[in-house]
């Protein structure tokens, strides 16, 4: 297998120290000998620690853009496919996401370090911030409104729904992370709650009684919406 470049296995290296003992516990001395090199080889990638953690910072704000959508990047194209899927396709998606982020080491890592560091450090507190708020929750904000615009989902504040959905989410997210033993409840738990927000914004008769085969929108073709 293809070594990654040295300049990604600092970062990756930095990242998974400071995910364990925090940013001012870890020396980069450490981080060079976790990656396999000297210090002063280090510094020719980065001048110091202060710049492992801005690259980090950076790396970190990229992936979050990525990580919240479902089925596209873009709400406008999301509201498309959730509002023609059905609610079992979308706690499907739902549970797909959320296994991956639990599965990939890189996202427990930045959960754990943004979790110690937003304590320590304004910058952290702002990312993690960022990371939850004017991301995700905005993304879903978006979503629920314009779904609600075309009479798809009854009239609700849409930022509240998105706070509603997003949450629970994170809670079942930190309990796995803690708990890794607890993941099979949690995701019995994840269901429940994306079938119950469904049921409970939809239109009436949009749901034909309440099957879980129910479409999450009106079962209007997409090129009609």
């Amino acid at each position: 297998m293809k070594q990654l470049p040295t300049k990604q296995r600092i970062l990756d290296a930095a990242l998974a120290l400071f995910s364990q003992k925090g940013y001012d516990a870890t020396g980069v001395e450490e981080i060079a000998r976790d990656v396999g090199i000297k210090a002063p080889s280090l510094y020719k990638h980065f001048s110091g620690k202060e710049a492992i953690l801005e690259a980090l910072v950076a790396s970190i704000a990229e992936t979050n853009k990525e990580t919240h959508a479902v089925f596209s990047d873009d709400p406008e194209e999301a509201v498309a496919a959730w509002s023609s899927v059905r609610i079992d396709e979308w706690v499907s998606a739902e549970r797909k996401r959320v296994e991956a982020l639990l599965r990939d080491t890189y996202a427990v890592r930045v959960r754990k370090f943004l979790t110690l560091e937003q304590f320590r450090d304004a910058q952290m507190a702002a990312l993690f911030a960022d990371r939850v708020a004017e991301h995700e929750v905005s993304y879903y904000e978006h979503l629920f409104e314009t779904l609600v615009k075309k009479r798809f989902w009854r009239e609700v504040d849409a930022r509240t729904a998105a706070l509603q959905y997003v949450a629970p989410i994170h809670v079942l997210i930190a309990l796995c992370d803690a708990k890794p033993d607890r993941k099979r409840a949690c995701m019995e738990m994840l269901e429940a709650h994306i079938r119950s927000f469904c049921l409970l914004h939809q239109v009436d008769g949009a749901h034909g009684g309440g099957t879980r085969s129910t479409p999450v929108g009106r079962s209007l073709p997409v090129s009609l919406m």
